[in-house]
């Protein structure tokens, strides 16, 4: 009787502890959510242009005309033509990085402080911590590589938030805009509008088709032996031409003869399209089958 009367009153003195630690626990998240997500807004729309140096006022009548006439021409000009999109200070892929790690050590600080409330000091915390990690060593391999390449990521920057890319994997690849880069995992907006969540340790082999602002776009053809080939040059040229997606630079569209065959020659129409125009690739090859063409 005496063990369950001790037993009663310690689990009496243990509630409001434990109550106010969840209540801690509950609220502290809820307040790390708010301010990371503030501070992740104020530092991707931070400004640090450089503000511009008043200009003189001893200029003579004649300077203040002609700049007051240039001045208009230059609103009206404005005006007229959009305003480009403006652009972040700051890489959004290193700042959402940095919120996740901050977000990250903070709930751990938190449940730290909670551990603290209900009577479990720091080093006890650490030392069960500890342990909890060596019994679960083996499965929480993958999520100390998910870390350790995603700070290769930020380091060496493969890619950033908003580029085009395409990863290998073992049994396929992954072609799409990168979302976010966060501790843990990538997140992809793929072509067919999916989003997809890849840890970070099974991202090696990256290409990013948007480093240097245009890609190549090969798209091979079949044509017969009876088919006048200058009259097939000449009609993809006047295809890729009229298609506004298509660039002049870095060279302008060639039709180039790859092979020859029993069936026909084949020829490779190299084209070069904007990184974002993504749909330019695929929608090539039907245009052509549509028109009419070879």
């Amino acid at each position: 009787a005496v063990v369950i009367e001790h037993g009663a009153e310690a689990l009496l003195a243990f509630l409001p502890k434990a109550a106010l630690a969840m209540l801690v626990v509950i609220v502290g998240m809820a307040i790390i959510g708010c301010v990371t997500r503030k501070i992740q807004y104020r530092l991707e729309n931070l400004d640090t242009s450089v503000p511009e140096v008043p200009k003189s006022n001893f200029s003579c009548a004649a300077e203040e005309s002609e700049e007051s006439e240039s001045e208009t021409a230059l609103m009206d000009k404005e005006a007229a033509e959009p305003a480009p999109p403006k652009e972040p200070s700051l890489d959004p892929t290193i700042v959402r990085f940095a919120i996740s790690l901050l977000r990250a050590c903070m709930k751990i600080y938190l449940i730290m402080m909670a551990a603290g409330i209900v009577g479990i000091s720091s080093s006890s915390f650490i030392a069960i911590f500890s342990i909890f990690s060596l019994s679960v060593g083996l499965s929480l391999q993958d999520l100390m590589r998910d870390v350790a390449n995603g700070l290769r990521l930020i380091m060496l920057r493969p890619y950033r938030v908003g580029d085009h890319i395409r990863i290998e994997l073992e049994d396929g690849k992954l072609i799409g805009k990168v979302l976010d880069v966060a501790i843990f995992q990538t997140t992809m907006l793929m072509e067919d509008n999916k989003t997809i969540i890849i840890p970070n340790h099974v991202i090696s082999i990256v290409t990013n088709e948007t480093r240097h602002g245009a890609s190549r776009n090969d798209v091979v053809l079949r044509v017969d032996y009876a088919e006048n080939l200058r009259t097939v040059k000449d009609t993809l040229l006047s295809m890729a031409d009229k298609d506004p997606m298509i660039l002049k630079q870095p060279e302008v569209p060639k039709v180039l003869v790859s092979d020859f065959s029993e069936v026909g020659m084949e020829l490779i129409l190299r084209v070069w399209v904007r990184a974002e125009d993504r749909l330019a690739r695929s929608a090539l090859p039907r245009q052509i089958a549509s028109e009419g063409g070879p």
